[in-house]
């Protein structure tokens, strides 16, 4: 079955090369239109991708994103195959991928966990800290086909069109500059919560070895309730208990006024 499968990627493999056999304006429409469904959902290239489509250098920019999509390299992944490189964002064609590997299904920075066809991720293939990054590894449910875009041919492709496309390497600095803001806003949140945590979970481990070895003496009960408990203690004592009504003997230190 995978090598049935496979025949779908070798087809559109060959299509690659048809489009690349194209002239600029007719292959800049075909690419745009096969690649405008995942590239709106990257938020660095949607909004190259606004500009684009205004009339000042609008054709520059269009010129970058055809080259960012013709950059792309397809990747082939048997069922059951984990996968996954640093610093690159990946376009899932066709299958299932789940990211709940290891250090992926704890991860500060993701939420998903199952990738289906039309799915992007690793969209922090920019930031050279690596500290801030998704995990990596993914999981292969089915057989799957991705497109992988990698860091060094982006920074390349940015380098080759800064020229034409005014103010684009400041747009993906910003965009590096933003998220990797939030990103380690996330990370030291984690971090606090985490210590927090241990430092409750071992207070209370204290708290019970102290209570152990050291316990806490009974608190003494109220006068309210020692009569509750044992009532017959405090009732004063019947005529009949002490042999018949008693006379009455006034105190020894007590006098009428003169």
């Amino acid at each position: 079955s995978f090598f049935l499968s496979k025949k779908t990627a070798q087809r559109r493999e060959r299509h690659r090369k048809i489009i690349g056999a194209m002239s600029p304006g007719l292959q800049g429409y075909v690419v745009m239109e096969l690649n405008r469904t995942w590239i709106s959902k990257v938020r660095l290239l949607s909004n190259v991708l606004r500009n684009a489509e205004r009339l000042d250098f609008g054709y520059f920019f269009h010129a970058f994103i055809v080259d960012v999509s013709l950059s792309l390299t397809t990747a082939i992944h048997a069922q059951s195959e984990v996968f996954g490189v640093m610093n690159s964002m990946y376009i899932l064609v066709q299958g299932l991928v789940s990211s709940d590997t290891g250090a992926r299904a704890t991860s500060t920075f993701t939420s998903e966990r199952v990738h289906s066809a039309g799915a992007v991720w690793g969209q922090d293939f920019l930031l050279s800290d690596t500290r801030l990054l998704e995990p990596a590894e993914s999981l292969a449910l089915t057989y799957c086909e991705t497109m992988v875009l990698n860091r060094s041919s982006f920074l390349t492709l940015v380098e080759r069109h800064n020229g034409d496309c005014p103010g684009l390497k400041d747009k993906i600095r910003r965009f590096c500059c933003w998220l990797a803001l939030q990103r380690a806003l996330l990370k030291e949140a984690r971090r606090r919560i985490k210590v927090a945590s241990e430092r409750r979970r071992h207070k209370e481990e204290a708290s019970d070895a102290a209570e152990e070895f050291f316990p806490t003496p009974a608190t003494p009960t109220s006068r309210a309730d020692r009569l509750f408990r044992e009532p017959d203690l405090y009732q004063t004592p019947t005529d009949e208990a002490v042999g018949g009504p008693q006379p009455f003997e006034p105190n020894v230190g007590w006098s009428l006024p003169h």
